[in-house]
């Protein structure tokens, strides 16, 4: 049986509390009853393989109102040279039984935020209430693009009218699959001052910076492409 389950790129971290830690490496005694999570890491839009990247599964359990909690680390391994993992574990009775959304199942890929987009940059890319079972494989590809920075000049808002509306997205691909649409969004009104902004984006590819303009009750879309190396910097203007 094969499930899709999403990678978790960076570290959860309880807003209060103490979270109890402890390494829980018992696959060897699960013969015929391993949960097995397995997958490839990727970036450049999936073109380049991320090699020799620590890969750990660990079973969560957060106390009520974040207070107090358990992190059980379920297993560990390094991606090989095309990029793919394999994680084997024993679920315990208790990590079975207990399917509130207390309860979670995170994979943490160990990558330099720096660098590359993760988790904290997209909280919406982790599905961790999964209802894991024993004897199931799932399945967890992911792309996790490499960053570059986008110098946004933002000129005479002051022109517009409360009415208006004025939006600047960039736009890329990354995450399950290299099939989410990632990438900040930015609103702006009569209020906000002109001013240059940095946002991170793709680098080693296609990234839209798409603006959406509505003057005098008529909506425009615009749209330019954009290729930027690793840890490269551009400008670009923005022109209410």
């Amino acid at each position: 049986m094969k499930t899709t389950f999403l990678l978790y790129g960076g570290l959860l971290l309880l807003l209060s509390g103490c979270l109890s830690k402890e390494n829980d490496f018992i696959s060897k005694y699960c013969p015929g009853s391993c949960t097995v999570i397995s997958g490839r890491l990727t970036t450049d839009g999936g073109a380049t393989p991320l090699a020799h990247v620590k890969v750990d599964v660990n079973w969560q359990w957060r106390g009520t109102l974040g207070i107090g909690g358990m992190n059980r680390r379920k297993a560990t391994t390094t991606t090989d040279a095309d990029g793919r993992y394999e994680l084997r574990f024993l679920l315990r009775d208790d990590e079975l039984t207990d399917h509130s959304y207390n309860s979670y199942i995170t994979v943490i890929a160990a990558l330099n935020p720096d660098k590359y987009f993760t988790l904290y940059d997209y909280e919406s890319i982790v599905e961790p209430y999964i209802t894991m079972k024993r004897d199931t494989s799932y399945s967890a590809d992911y792309t996790f693009p490499q960053k570059a920075f986008v110098e946004l000049q933002l000129r005479n808002t002051a022109a517009m009218q409360p009415e208006d509306q004025f939006i600047t997205a960039f736009v890329f691909s990354g995450g399950q699959n290299n099939a989410q649409n990632l990438g900040s969004m930015l609103y702006w009104n009569k209020e906000t001052p002109a001013t240059t902004l940095t946002v991170p984006v793709a680098a080693n590819q296609q990234v839209l910076i798409r603006i959406k303009k509505t003057k005098n009750g008529v909506e425009t879309i615009t749209e330019t492409p954009l290729r930027l190396k690793p840890g490269q910097h551009t400008t670009f203007e923005a022109t209410f």
